[in-house]
């Protein structure tokens, strides 16, 4: 049996603050089921020699001294290393996030060259790293180790992501993306690409590849806008392969078609609530205009064009009480108002009488002395029919003012539910309740 060196370290729970490292939900659990992989491929202590380093203790010189001990039990068939958590690179420096070991150091990172160096202290035959974190590719493509083969068989990675990509994590596999497929490669050896069910997987030729197309595919179709991409590298003189521990399937196949269907699904069930949602906010704030089947302008819920969609909700929100009778005989003037093309915002006011817009959108359509009427009824001067009349020039005052004033004098002396109030128009009534709806209604 093969003599198999392993170091895996999983950091979530990151005493590094900031908006740049949020904690990770699965990273220390993706490195307890990798341990756990090994345990059971390599059931022996004689035959595995583990370092797993605790989260908690994961700083940069705890995991020099892992590396240090992995080599001095040594030399090794195969080394396999496993790194899972927030990654780092810019301009000037690329490494895996650690954390801060009281040395004040701002970004506590196990860099790149230095990760470089500890791999090159192990004797092995076959060397694979496993970096599952953010912009993996920007840290391994600083790594020397990995372009040529020295004394060693093979000197491979597989990278979670391309240098510019992030790496996502997912409560449908409570894993993080890349590593829940690459777990379930390595313990079922079954997948939709690769035929019969394998007892070894061939990380060229069926482990990566499979990797590559289903983790892709995965991320698309969960997680809006976002791509991952894994991406592997190094030199090797032969084939590698890893053993498989024969366990059931947790991660179903995804293909590309399957996944552009179900992605175009999602996007329609987000465009239908998001319609519904519109639909719902413009029968609550929006308005419109026409004239009603009793011969009186009706304020109804939302636009008129939108009314075949509305029509099965109420949508009569006042019936006004103006008879259609006494739109103006200015065509422009009374078109919006005879088409259903007045709207605006219920909830909108005028400034100085307090009184809805739309009020003031049908006065603009009426005919100037029953405007005048109206607007004395409601017992109020809408500043769409300008300064009261008042103060106005005698000549300028609509006719009918005075009479509409001194009606309303004379209706006030009586209650509305007097027989001498029958000398009223016949929509005062009507009118006069509307007059709440004016300055209360929501």
């Amino acid at each position: 049996m093969a003599i198999v060196g392993a170091l895996v370290v999983g950091i979530g729970a990151y005493r590094v603050g900031g908006a740049n490292f949020p904690p990770l939900r699965f990273a220390a659990h993706d490195a307890g089921a990798i341990a756990q992989y090994l345990k059971e491929c390599w059931p022996s202590d004689r035959d595995l020699k583990l370092v797993w380093i605790d989260e908690s203790k994961a700083t940069a010189e705890a995991l020099k001294d892992g590396f240090l001990s992995l080599a001095r039990q040594g030399p090794f068939e195969l080394c396999w290393i496993f790194l899972s958590g927030h990654g780092w690179v810019d301009e000037t420096s690329a490494g895996f996030l650690v954390q801060p070991d009281g040395t004040g150091v701002d970004l506590p990172l196990l860099h790149a060259n230095t990760l470089d160096q500890l791999l090159s202290e192990i004797t092995a035959e076959r060397t694979i790293l496993v970096l599952d974190c953010c912009f993996a590719e920007g840290v391994v493509r600083r790594m020397p180790f990995f372009t040529a083969l020295g004394p060693s068989v093979a000197r491979l990675y597989v990278a979670s992501s391309r240098e510019q990509q992030r790496t996502w994590e997912d409560d449908g596999v409570q894993h993080g993306v890349f590593s829940a497929h690459l777990l379930d490669l390595l313990n079922t050896g079954s997948a939709a690409q690769l035929g019969a069910r394998k007892t070894q997987l061939d990380v060229d030729a069926e482990l990566f590849p499979t990797l590559c197309e289903q983790v892709p595919l995965y991320v698309l179709e969960h997680k809006s806008g976002a791509h991952q991409e894994p991406v592997k590298g190094g030199v090797s003189s032969s084939a590698v392969t890893l053993p498989v521990a024969s366990a059931a399937r947790r991660v179903r196949d995804r293909t590309a078609l399957g996944t552009a269907i179900r992605r175009l699904r999602q996007i329609m069930t987000g465009l239908a609530v998001g319609s519904v949602a519109l639909l719902l906010l413009t029968y609550t704030l929006v308005y419109y205009i026409e004239p009603g089947a009793t011969g009186t302008l009706i304020v109804r819920h939302g636009t008129r064009w939108l009314q075949p969609l509305l029509q099965i909700l109420p949508y009569t929100r006042v019936d006004t009480g103006i008879a259609v009778t006494d739109l103006s005989s200015n065509g422009a003037a009374a078109a919006p108002l005879q088409s259903g093309y007045a709207s605006g915002v219920w909830t909108h006011e005028e400034p100085t009488s307090g009184y809805r817009v739309w009020f003031t959108d049908v006065l603009a359509g009426l005919d100037p002395v029953a405007a005048a009427r109206y607007s004395t009824l409601v017992g109020d001067r809408p500043a769409a029919l300008g300064a009261s009349p008042p103060d106005l020039p005698r000549s300028n005052v609509p006719l009918g003012w005075h009479l509409a004033r001194g009606e309303l004098a004379l209706l006030s002396r009586f209650s509305p539910i007097s027989p001498v109030a029958s000398a009223a128009p016949a929509n005062w009534y009507h009118f006069r309740s509307t007059t709440w709806t004016l300055r209360s209604s929501t």
